[in-house]
């Protein structure tokens, strides 16, 4: 059934352009092109971890784009993945991530279709982008992970304002890979206080989730300049893309051996308002943003999680001397205000971020040699990432990187608790044309 809806696809773009080219009066402005991608992925972690988990990893991907448009009014828009994983079968698949249709009259701008859609409009992390789809295979490096959903986004300008609304389908989770994951780890015991040591041996058998499905992700946003500054509002409703889960025994506690992991993806609902400025070469941002959603609380109870982000951030390009010398500086900080009473555990991923300074650096010595650092250190938890990089490009289609992930710090925090994740990683992009 997949197979034959991505034929009928491609046969669709293809038809569509052959007949409008054969209508139009000038060919030339009609224009179809083709992309295509090759990737492939490494990763080795070099830190013990207490399980059966292969510690290299190796992935490779093909994605193909085809764009069809006519002058700047219309634009189909279709790309196909394909992806193959040595060690996690459940990486194994081909699939439609974006295949929407772009129109333009005047003012307005109107994408339909299934899209790539990014919440957040800051240079660094935006509080929204807690609503960002993702192929969950690796929390750090998601930026080949983005998902496709179907929905409308819409545009229109008025004078100095734009006024933009996006709506897309109630089912619109992220893919999460529970097993041969090492960001997850499911339990293999319970405790039970009559059994020999107080623990009974459970095995995982599959999970089971829910979500509201009368509830769309609903986004709009309002932007508008006053004087040298850019002011834009958002609200947005959705459901989460990371789930509470919980444990469901098979049998009931007389024979607790089997279970099923219930994954349930509460509702979402933020506001926010970001500012942005310069300041001679500098660009500076900031954000306030209050999120309401649901959690499992120290009491294993479903509660509800209230909190607040404040953040400001400035980054800064440099052309050096040299044409092809350059240098591109980020900083942010983020601070978040919890309005709940506990302690967020380290493994709430929704919760990275306490009180971080967040740093991103390049430096491109030639076109073909470049730098790039990106850190993270939060104050509150006592966590720390450093991801220096060196990418070599020998030539405009091929790409590489490697580099290192280092996660440590306190077990209390994201980035310790999960120090097993440090890891070697290369990277080999090839864009045939």
């Amino acid at each position: 059934m997949a197979k034959q809806f991505l034929v009928l696809l491609i046969l669709f773009f293809t038809l569509m352009s052959s007949f409008v080219h054969s209508q139009t009066k000038e060919p030339e402005a009609w224009k179809t092109n083709f992309s295509g991608t090759a990737y492939a992925l490494g990763r080795y972690y070099y830190q013990d971890k207490e399980s059966s988990i292969n510690p290299w990893q190796m992935e490779t991907r093909g994605m193909l784009g085809l764009n069809t448009s006519y002058k700047d009014i219309f634009q189909g828009n279709l790309t196909l993945i394909a992806n193959a994983n040595a060690t996690v079968e459940s990486r194994n698949r081909l699939w439609v991530n974006e295949a929407f249709v772009s129109f333009r009259k005047g003012k307005l701008f109107l994408n339909l279709g299934k899209q790539t859609i990014k919440w957040g409009t800051l240079t660094g992390y935006s509080a929204l982008d807690l609503v960002n789809r993702y192929d969950y295979y690796d929390i750090l490096d998601t930026d080949n992970e983005r998902l496709g959903l179907w929905g409308m986004d819409a545009r229109i300008l008025m004078g100095k304002t734009e006024i933009q609304v996006r709506a897309f389908q109630p089912d619109n989770r992220s893919k999460l890979h529970l097993q041969n994951n090492r960001w997850i780890d499911l339990p293999n015991s319970l405790p039970l206080p009559n059994a020999p040591g107080g623990e009974v041996p459970v095995f995982y058998k599959g999970n089971e989730s829910t979500f509201n499905t009368n509830l769309p992700t609903l986004g709009m946003s309002v932007t508008s300049q006053l004087g040298a500054i850019e002011i834009q509002g958002k609200w947005l409703s959705a459901n989460n893309d990371i789930p509470v889960s919980s444990i469901s025994l098979l049998g009931g506690m007389e024979n607790p051996h089997d279970y099923l992991l219930e994954l349930d993806y509460r509702p979402i609902h933020m506001g926010a308002i970001n500012l942005s400025s310069w300041i001679g070469s500098w660009n500076i941002w900031s954000e306030m943003a209050h999120v309401n959603s649901e959690r499992i609380d120290n009491s294993g109870q479903l509660s509800a999680d209230s909190y607040s982000f404040i953040s400001l951030g400035t980054d800064r390009f440099w052309q050096l001397d040299h044409p092809e010398r350059q240098v591109r500086l980020m900083a942010q900080y983020i601070k978040v205000i919890s309005w709940i009473d506990e302690v967020y555990r380290p493994t709430e991923l929704d919760h990275i971020f306490q009180s971080s300074l967040l740093l991103d650096a390049m430096f491109q010595l030639t076109y073909k040699w470049r730098l790039e650092l990106r850190s993270v250190a939060d104050m509150v938890t006592k966590g720390l990432y450093v991801a220096p990089n060196i990418q070599f490009r020998p030539s405009d289609k091929i790409h590489f990187k490697t580099g290192t992930d280092i996660l440590a710090g306190s077990s209390d925090s994201f980035f310790g608790n999960f120090r097993h994740n440090s890891r070697i990683h290369f990277h080999l992009t090839y864009y045939p044309f």
